[in-house]
Formats: C-alpha cells, structure tokens, sequence
C-alpha cells in the first residue's frame, strides 16, 4: 500500500491503574501513539437495547506493522472510541508489512 493510502490520522490508548486517595483503583486512558492508518468504517447496524434504538459501527483500519497494538486497547478515529477486536499482522515476500485491526464502536 502507498503512502497515500495512509491517509487518516487514528489514536490508541491505553489503560492505566492508580490509586486513589481511599486505596481505590482509579482507571483512566493514557495515550500511547498516534499512526497514520487506513480507515474503512464497515458497518452501520441499528438495534434495539433497553427500549431504545442503538447504533453500532465496525470497520478496518490499516497501518504500517507494528508490536505496539493489543487488542486491550481502545483507538479513537475521528472522536470516536473503538474497541479493538483483533490485530492481524500481514505478511509480504516473509517479512510483516502492515497490521488490520478490526474494531467495534465502545459503546456508551
């Protein structure tokens, strides 16, 4: 794939423990890059939850290979958070060169 093709510019983020001032853990998202990536919004299913309609996205993203994403982390495109549902490296003439995440709107 082009450079071109690398065309959106997406957010990943991490979870991170803390404690709080009574010995809680306090959890919050911590930033851990930002890549260039491919960006194809698949989906747009609506269903009924609790009474009330619900829209789900899904999509690909595609990026130049990398061992920094785990799907334990949540990526945001465009304001919106996605969950990472899988990482699959992508193989060419045996060497990796790019990484397909499929991901799913974080619900609210």
């Amino acid at each position: 794939m082009g450079s071109g093709e690398y065309n959106r510019k997406v957010t990943f983020y991490k979870e991170v423990y803390t404690r709080g001032d009574f010995g809680e853990t306090v959890t919050s998202n911590s930033s851990a890059c930002s890549l260039w990536a491919k960006v194809r919004i698949k989906d747009g299913k609506e269903f009924w939850a609790a009474q009330q309609v619900n829209a789900e996205l899904s999509g690909l993203i595609t990026i130049r290979y990398t061992t920094q994403i785990n799907p334990k982390m949540i990526m945001k495109y465009d304001s919106i958070p996605y969950e990472i549902i899988s990482v699959i490296p992508k193989e060419r003439h045996g060497k990796y060169w790019e990484t397909e995440l499929h991901v799913k709107e974080v619900s609210s």
